[in-house]
């Protein structure tokens, strides 16, 4: 280049730097980027470059030359991942080797992502993009040009309805919140959390109440405030602990005194001693077995079961919990949610008062009371098999279930008059016996599961420099629907092979006994409810969520929409 042409150049650099000439601008960004909470969208950002200027590449090969990049201020929840295009190599005269460059046009596409836990509403992104040009003479000083990015979180009934259904309920009022979370509860009734509970309350409240219907109504009332009680106060901790629901039954100590409880209530049963509640609250309910004491244990025990499985609409709640901070409120909210969960068993307990219609001899209450009483310490097996080792939960098992049989047989033929106790008595051998070869059954006889990979952050980000898909899936041993899901969908032959076909990497983050990586995961995913399972597409952004249990079909066709037809 010629000395002119030189001062020439250098007069303009000059002139740019000292007047502040924007060398780069935002040429182009689209409109507002609209997406779901748990979904990702993609934003296209076009920088135009004054000719005869360019800039370094995002990724330059040296060292020393300032890299392009862009500084952003995120809302919370809100993630974004940075595609740069494919720099131009060109040789420049100032420099014995070739360079990375951007010139003319360069177009950004940014991936956005809202977690699981974002409310819908509007948010922007701040950002910069930082670069530093150049001529084929001479460099600036590295400068930026700002822009902005409106967000956009809506409600999507494809996101498993978490919080964009929170979010509908905040929109209402606090009145209208807490119905909509009674029905919720109520609903919650049809998941197999709570089914062991159903024969436990049937038997418990044959005995616990007295004769009169008002009696036994009375016991109910208190059985439903320990269900409230309970849940409520779990639910409140879970979410403005960011923690999950149920996530307090992991420790072993918890679940050891849970057993316990369910044995001093089964011990009760066996004649060894019964609850008694003050002289006052007596002359209101009649003394019965367990009374008001057994009554409220027994609700809360019942609150207890129904806490570690979470359904979608569930997780609705307790995010939205979340995102009021307000105790109280919260506290509210799931005692509405406990009350519609505990409302079915106050008609259980009274329809139980009518096995007092059957005959009144003494032997038909001991018996029932004893029956009662295996099936308490069948709760307490329950409780602990999440700490116990396979082969002790077997023999657990089998040992209740026989022994229980045989003793329920003896009783009945010892204190026969006629022969339909000692019937029944047979038939609970017989079904003792059952229990006992079912569960030396092994696992699994229906085919292999899904072969899950243990979750370790190298698994995703392997995938997605692999550019492979991911099915995430969170469980716990302590989740009844998981243990669903793993005799069931997961062990279907439609399944097994769509999974190979669709290329995925299945993942398995366990939840039973939380570790640091693990409940690092369960955060960034917003997972808040066990089983849930994440579909993530090549590049690691979120596609689909699965909470609670599902059937084979819905599992498809979540796969179909999430990565296609196969």
């Amino acid at each position: 280049m010629t000395k002119p042409v030189w001062l020439v150049w250098l007069a303009f650099s000059v002139l740019a730097f000292c007047q502040g000439m924007d060398v780069v601008r935002i040429a182009h960004i689209d409109e507002a980027a609209t997406l779901a909470p748990g979904g990702a969208t993609e934003v296209r950002l076009v920088a135009e470059i004054l000719p005869p200027w360019h800039i370094n590449a995002h990724e330059p090969s040296q060292q020393f030359l300032v890299p392009t990049r862009l500084e952003l201020a995120l809302p919370e929840g809100i993630s974004v991942e940075e595609r740069w295009p494919e720099p131009e190599i060109k040789q420049i005269p100032i420099f014995p080797f070739p360079l990375e460059l951007y010139s003319e046009e360069i177009e950004i596409v940014l991936v956005i992502r809202a977690k699981e836990t974002v409310l819908p509403g509007e948010y922007e992104i701040q950002g910069k993009l930082w670069y530093q040009a150049c001529n084929d003479e001479v460099c600036l000083p590295p400068e930026f040009v700002p822009f902005a990015i409106p967000i956009s979180v809506v409600a999507s009934a494809s996101t498993g309805g978490t919080p964009a259904q929170a979010q509908r309920f905040a929109d209402r009022s606090f009145l209208g919140m807490l119905s909509a979370a009674f029905l919720v509860g109520l609903g919650l009734n049809l998941t197999p959390c709570v089914y062991p509970m159903v024969p436990v309350t049937v038997g418990y409240f044959a005995q616990a109440a007295g004769a009169h219907i008002i009696c036994t109504l009375g016991l109910a009332l208190v059985y439903l405030f320990g269900i409230a009680l309970t849940y409520s106060a779990l639910g409140v901790l879970a979410a403005l602990g960011g923690g999950m629901l149920g996530q307090a039954l992991q420790h072993p100590a918890v679940l050891s005194i849970l057993a316990a409880v369910m044995v001093a209530l089964s011990l009760s049963f066996f004649g060894l001693y019964t609850f008694r509640a003050p002289a006052a609250l007596l002359r209101k309910l009649p003394k019965g077995k367990g009374g008001i004491v057994g009554a409220l244990l027994m609700g809360m025990v019942v609150g207890l079961v129904a806490a570690p499985c979470v359904g979608p609409a569930t997780v609705a709640f307790i995010t939205y919990v979340a995102s009021l901070g307000d105790p109280g409120r919260g506290f509210f909210l799931f005692f509405a949610l406990a009350l519609g969960l505990g409302l079915p068993y106050v008609g259980l307990a009274l329809l139980s008062g009518k096995l007092k219609k059957l005959p009144k001899a003494g032997t038909w209450t001991v018996w029932v009371e004893h029956l009662l009483g295996f099936f308490l310490l069948g709760m307490a097996l329950y409780f602990l098999s999440p700490i116990l080792p396979e082969v002790g939960r077997k023999v657990g098992v089998v040992v209740l279930s026989l022994g229980g049989g045989a003793f329920l047989l003896f009783s009945a033929i010892k204190h026969r008059k006629g022969w339909v106790l000692p019937a029944l008595g047979a038939l609970t051998l017989a079904a003792g016996l059952g229990i006992a070869v079912w569960s030396m059954i092994p696992s699994g006889t229906e085919g292999p599961e899904i072969p899950w990979v243990k979750y370790t952050p190298e698994v995703l980000d392997q995938a997605k420099a692999e550019g492979k898909p991911v099915i995430l899936y969170f469980s716990a041993a302590w989740c009844l629907p998981c243990q669903e899901l793993s005799a069931t969908t997961f062990r279907s032959q439609k399944v097994l092979e769509a999974v190979k076909k669709t290329g995925a990497i299945p993942v398995k983050v366990d939840l039973t006994t939380v570790e640091p990586e693990e409940e690092t995961v369960r955060k960034n995913f917003g997972v808040v409810g066990v089983p849930t399972v994440v579909l993530l597409g090549p590049e690691g952004q979120e596609l689909k969520r699965l909470v609670g249990l599902f059937q084979e079909s819905v599992f498809l066709e979540a796969l179909v929409e999430s990565f296609g037809p196969f």
